[in-house]
């Protein structure tokens, strides 16, 4: 695990992976709160956008996909991995839950420093800070 007190200070560039779509946007508003002058980019699904497009920032502030964990290693994969990479990102979180999923795979791809969910089995090392609850991580600062 990472010492999450300096890479909480004050990251730049955050990445969310929105697994649930607009069910998620209560994360959203309090990184935004908690890191007001981070960049925040959205991760999520193309089938999920339309739940957020309206209330989680443009389109210039989401990044979406259409891959599957059985698709990995295709074009489409690659330049979103790309993409991520080039985003700088010091801080990814996913709101995924239940075993490895997709967003752990993109969150370790993109290169993010700090990438933090919930505590569950087989994301690590996919994800290298596991908390209980995310809400009440980043709303009452540091993980125990």
């Amino acid at each position: 695990m990472v010492d999450v007190s300096g890479s909480l200070a004050q990251p730049c560039n955050i990445l969310l992976s929105l697994a649930r779509g607009g069910e998620d946007l209560r994360l959203l508003e309090i990184l935004r709160k908690r890191f007001p002058k981070a960049k925040v980019m959205l991760l999520m699904a193309e089938e999920k956008y339309w739940q957020v497009r309206d209330k989680g920032g443009d389109r210039n502030d989401a990044m979406t996909y259409s891959i599957h964990v059985r698709k990995l290693f295709g074009k489409e994969h690659r330049e979103l991995v790309q993409r991520l990479k080039a985003g700088a990102f010091d801080l990814g979180i996913t709101t995924e839950e239940g075993d490895v999923v997709l967003s752990d795979i993109l969150l370790y791809r993109s290169g993010a420093r700090l990438r933090v969910g919930q505590r569950r089995p087989g994301c690590f090392p996919f994800l290298n800070c596991l908390v209980d609850s995310l809400e009440d991580f980043f709303q009452k600062g540091l993980a125990k």
